[in-house]
C-alpha cells in the first residue's frame, strides 16, 4: 500500500511540474517623456503638463500584462496595463506644473500566471535648448518635426518646416512637435496674436 501511495505521489508531482507555464520575455522597455508647455513671441517657455509612457516589446505579443512603476526616490508610483498587440502604455500623468524626476525608475511587470519581471528604466532630463517658436514678426525660430496651426479651436493645417518659415496664415494657436537632444517628445503650444 505504501508503494502505491508513493507511486501516486510521484505521478501527481510529475504532472504538476510537467505542466510548465509559458512565461514571458521583455525584449525592450523604455520610458518616454512628453512635455506640453506654452511659449510666447519672445521665446519664454512656461511648462504646463508632463506625462510619461512605457514603450515596450514583450513575448508573447498577444498577452496582456500589468505593471507598477516607481519613481527614483520611491515616493510616487503608477500602475496600469500593458495591452496585447500594443507597443506603449497609456500616458502616466503627474500633477499639472510638476515634472517627472530624472533618474532610474523601478518597474515590475506581472503576467496573469504570476510571473514577474523586475528592472529599472532611465528617464532623461528635459531640454528646451533650441526649441521652436514664432517670434513677434511671425518668423519661425528653431527647428521642429511639425507645426499644427489652429484658428478659434479649429484645425487649419499641419506644416513640416525648419527655421526661416514665416507664418502668413490667420491663426491664433500653433503646436510645435519635436524631440529634444535626449529623445524626449516635446509639444510646445504658442498663442498667436
Amino acid at each position: 500500500m505504501r508503494n502505491k501511495s508513493l507511486f501516486l505521489l510521484l505521478i501527481v508531482v510529475s504532472v504538476l511540474f510537467g505542466c510548465a507555464r509559458e512565461g514571458f520575455e521583455v525584449n525592450h522597455a523604455k520610458l518616454n517623456r512628453t512635455i506640453e508647455a506654452s511659449v510666447d513671441g519672445n521665446g519664454v517657455v512656461t511648462p504646463e503638463r508632463e506625462s510619461i509612457n512605457i514603450a515596450y516589446s514583450i513575448n508573447p505579443y498577444r498577452k496582456s500584462f500589468t505593471f507598477k512603476l516607481t519613481s527614483p526616490d520611491g515616493d510616487l508610483s503608477w500602475e496600469g496595463d500593458l495591452k496585447a498587440g500594443r507597443s506603449k502604455s497609456e500616458d502616466l500623468m503627474i500633477t499639472p506644473g510638476a515634472t517627472f524626476e530624472s533618474g532610474d525608475y523601478a518597474i515590475l511587470i506581472y503576467s496573469e500566471e504570476g510571473d514577474v519581471y523586475s528592472s529599472s528604466l532611465a528617464l532623461s532630463e528635459a531640454d528646451y535648448i533650441g526649441f521652436p517658436y514664432f517670434d513677434v514678426n511671425n518668423n519661425l525660430i528653431g527647428d521642429c518635426s511639425s507645426i499644427t496651426i489652429y484658428k478659434d479651436g479649429e484645425f487649419i493645417e499641419t506644416i513640416d518646416q525648419k527655421s526661416g518659415y514665416i507664418l502668413d496664415i490667420d491663426s491664433d494657436k500653433a503646436e510645435f512637435s519635436f524631440k529634444d537632444r535626449y529623445g524626449n517628445d516635446i509639444k510646445l503650444i504658442q498663442k498667436l496674436n
